[in-house]
């Protein structure tokens, strides 16, 4: 990046990851876990000119272990390596070692680290290592050492870690410690802390975080912090906060990313460089680098970013359980199925890996049952439909064995109810639809014969809504959604007609939420994402128009309405694939509660509908304030452009306000009015444009 932040053109295509880079003098220095860079064979090292921008014959390369580069410190015309390697330039080195800095040829320094090697400050005669060892040679030092940079043997500065120490950094006569331990320099520290640099024993300074610090950068009082914590200082930070240097209270300062950790910081003039496995900072997309104000800051709704389509989610507590075509979600490879923190948005460690399509997902007391096209999931053969376990993602011995794809599934007392595609199911002949028993895996006597495939189930009381492709159920004409009594198979009166297929059905005591190809449901248009009235089946105001094709899932908890699907945005934000908004007959103005729209989201303020609108001349816009706030209020087209600000950073007392905005030369269209509070998002309207 250049100096205004704008993209160089240097530009090396690297084989795999870069996890470290360093310039000393006139080269640059580049660490990971790649093959080749820049079309030359490099083992996970490598150099170039920093001025030519030239890859340079340098190649010493690390293997063994897992053959990584993770850390770079130069010291003169020495380069040290830190990371996951047993050979180093050729030599025996594990974790640790030093380069000559021109010919790149291995050093005797040799402090032989007993495992992984994270971070690596150089300050004269001695070099600072954190990481996961437990040793230097003979000498215990669990997860930080200094060593001597001629010797290579430890110093009695040891300030014994319990955990990991990703990140070290050296300010004045302390360093400032970063990581998963919970006790560090003799003191109880929860994952960061201040130690001195003379005796290695901690300072009062203790901010507390909730999880993991990946990397901390001190701006004179202020220390920002990453990593994977969602409360630090004191107050709920999503993954990045800016405390203070003397007191480690966190700071207003709150720039919550959507979704994974921030792995890195930087400090760039006026900007903090952000690099991590988020999608999105600030309320803007980014796709895992991103350049913030280091003085204001972003807050970002909570946004997982599968990369295909989500199929369909069950939520228990705060895991959000997700099937689908994706191969990444949270972070993380998960193929078809995963398990997604629903307040971090990252993915767990359960990983069932389905050997195809999951469509489908419900809860047991103790089992996620999945339905879909795989015939491998948790383990096991499993043809289409299988009950994995919760605590390890291991298929159990329920085994229904369908003869065609599963699509949908619902718990119904001591029974799972399955639709689509299949013909047999459970030991029976069941035409998309059947009931199966939780614990014998067999058919019920239960048989509404629908004559396409079933897409999409929703259980209320007794009412059974299914949708799908078919055109009728028990024999009567039903066009692609209808309704049941779970005593009886003959469809309810019911009858809103969906113009095409319906993916999904979630159900609350305001609405019948429909997701699906159509683009008319209820006797409205709708594009592919509609309410309709759970008694009349007419279509209801609630039309979030995604940005992209089918939605595949709609699931309601709550205020909160969660969508899924193949699309990069909807209601113009951007989300990618899956997203959560607010119910019909949620308060005006709420987009997400606090857990999912990150601290200081608020969800009491009201942004009222704009008065006239249509728009010609000119238009009110009046919202309500829970309490003092510095408020924002902007204009934007449907790209997403702002094309007016009406209000920008101005304090205004709890309570009612108004003001207005005068399209003026705006053509006519859809326009939406945003409301904001130091950039976290409170409410968004509508306005239609004419002339």
């Amino acid at each position: 990046l250049n100096a205004d932040l704008s993209l160089g053109d240097w530009s090396p295509d690297v084989a795999g990851d870069v996890r470290a880079l360093l310039v000393n003098g006139t080269r640059v220095y580049v660490g990971g876990d790649f093959s080749s860079i820049d079309g030359d064979s490099r083992a996970s090292l490598a150099a170039f000119d920093l001025e030519s921008e030239h890859l340079l014959s340098w190649n010493p390369g690390v293997s063994g272990g897992l053959a990584t580069v993770e850390t770079l410190a130069a010291s003169g015309s020495t380069i040290f390596v830190g990371g996951n390697f047993q050979f180093l330039g050729g030599g025996a080195r594990n974790h640790l070692g030093a380069l000559d800095a021109t010919p790149g040829t291995v050093l005797p320094w040799n402090p032989n680290a007993s495992s992984t090697v994270r971070d690596l400050v150089a300050d004269g005669t001695t070099i600072y290592a954190a990481g996961d060892f437990i040793t230097m040679g003979a000498t215990t030092r669990n997860r930080i050492a200094a060593i001597n940079t001629t010797t290579g043997t430890p110093t009695s500065w040891n300030p014994n870690a319990n955990g990991a120490v990703h990140v070290l950094e050296l300010v004045g006569a302390t360093f400032q410690v970063g990581g998963s331990f919970t006790t560090v320099g003799g003191q109880a520290r929860d994952r960061i802390a201040r130690l001195s640099k003379a005796s290695g024993l901690a300072t009062s300074w203790d901010p507390g975080a909730d999880s993991t610090v990946y990397d901390l950068v001190t701006d004179g009082a202020i220390v920002y912090a990453g990593g994977g914590f969602s409360t630090i200082g004191g107050q709920a930070r999503r993954r990045i906060a800016a405390l203070d240097a003397t007191t480690g209270v966190a700071q207003t300062w709150n720039p919550v990313t959507g979704g994974g950790v921030v792995k890195s910081i930087e400090l760039a003039g006026a900007s903090l460089l952000v690099g991590g496995t988020m999608r999105t900072i600030g309320a803007t997309l980014r796709n895992n680098l991103a350049a913030l104000d280091s003085f204001t800051g972003h807050v970002r709704p909570w946004n997982p970013n599968a990369n295909d389509e989500v199929h369909e989610l069950a939520i228990e507590g705060t895991t959000v359980y997700a099937v689908g075509e994706f191969t990444s979600i949270g972070g993380q490879t998960r193929n078809r199925v995963a398990a997604v923190n629903s307040v971090a948005g990252v993915a767990l460690s359960w990983d069932p890996n389905a050997n195809g399509v999951a469509s489908a997902v419900v809860l047991t007391p103790t089992s996620v049952v999945v339905g879909g096209s795989f015939t491998n999931i948790g383990g096991q053969t499993r043809n289409r439909i299988a009950a994995l376990s919760k605590s390890t993602g291991l298929a159990t011995s329920w085994n229904p064995n369908a003869n065609s794809t599963v699509e949908d599934l619902l718990v119904d007392g001591g029974a799972i109810l399955a639709g689509g595609s299949f013909t047999s199911i459970g030991g029976q002949t069941r035409n998309r639809l059947a009931r199966i028993d939780t614990a014998t895996g067999l058919a019920t006597s239960w048989n509404p014969n629908v004559s396409g495939t079933v897409r999409a189930l929703a259980l209320a009381g007794p009412t059974l809504y299914i949708g799908g492709n078919f055109s009728t159920v028990g024999g009567v004409s039903r066009s692609n959604l209808a309704a049941l009594d779970t005593g009886g198979s003959a469809p309810l009166a019911w009858n809103p007609v969906a113009t095409n297929g319906v993916r999904s059905i979630a159900v609350d005591a305001n609405a019948v939420y429909v997701g699906g190809n159509f683009l008319e449901i209820g006797g409205a248009a709708r594009f592919h994402v509609g309410a309709v009235d759970p008694t009349t089946g007419a279509a209801l105001d609630w039309a979030p128009e995604p940005g992209g094709s089918v939605v595949l899932h709609v699931g309601a908890a709550g205020d909160v309405i969660f969508v899924g699907g193949d699309f990069d945005d909807i209601g113009k934000e951007p989300h990618a694939g899956i997203a959560g908004m607010s119910a019909v007959g949620a308060p005006v103005g709420v987009e997400l509660p606090a857990e999912f729209a990150g601290a200081g989201a608020e969800t009491a303020a009201v942004l009222h509908p704009p008065v006239p609108n249509p728009a010609r001349s000119r238009t009110a816009l009046l919202f309500e304030l829970p309490r003092e706030r510095n408020v924002s209020l902007s204009i934007y087209d449907v790209t997403g452009r702002r094309v007016a600000r009406v209000l920008d950073r101005e304090i205004r007392a709890a309570g009612p306000h108004e003001t207005t905005w005068e399209p003026g030369r705006a053509a006519p269209g859809v326009y939406f009015a945003r409301l904001e509070s130091d950039g976290a998002p409170l409410a968004t309207r509508r306005i239609v444009v004419a002339r």
